[in-house]
């Protein structure tokens, strides 16, 4: 053992005993965000640039939030599964920006969620949104396109009220 390593590992120990009594016993309650610090959805919109060929999804909360989850459909019988993740945060938590581009592949084999989509701009594509909050909870829903009914029952899924 190396004398740095052998300082690091008593020195660690040393600490140990300045820690007050019971303080290293573990927090059970799960984590909680009040209701009124939950994250709402403030703006989002969902726009096709023909020219470059993708999707550009840009949405923005009240609150920290944990990004948005998005499936993406025209009928229901492809379904693609989207992260909208959150590139810009209020340093206080008053607000977070979301913004994700996806290219349209030309081929629906090269398809990877997350990554591009196989929708074109020519076709009624139906995305629900869900928000979470930084724990993952999802919070509040939005579905644009013509059809938002498309998306009750499909299996995994989750409804939007």
């Amino acid at each position: 053992m190396t004398r740095a390593r052998l300082a690091g590992l008593l020195g660690g120990l040393s600490c140990v005993s300045c820690l007050p009594r019971g303080s290293a016993t573990p927090d059970t309650d799960p984590p909680m965000i009040p209701d009124d610090e939950n994250p709402v959805l403030v703006s989002l919109a969902r726009d096709c640039d023909v020219q470059a060929g993708q999707w550009v999804i840009d949405a923005e909360t009240e609150h920290w939030s944990g990004g948005m989850l998005a499936w993406w459909t025209v009928d229901g019988s492809v379904v693609e599964g989207q992260v909208v993740g959150v590139v810009e945060s209020d340093p206080n938590g008053a607000w977070d920006r979301m913004h994700q581009v996806l290219p349209i592949v030309s081929d629906w084999r090269l398809q990877v969620n997350g990554v591009n989509t196989r929708f074109t701009c020519a076709e009624p594509v139906n995305t629900l949104f869900w928000v979470q909050n930084p724990l993952g909870a999802r919070i509040q829903c939005r579905v644009l396109g013509p059809d938002p009914a498309v998306f009750d029952g499909i299996p995994g899924i989750p409804a939007c009220p």
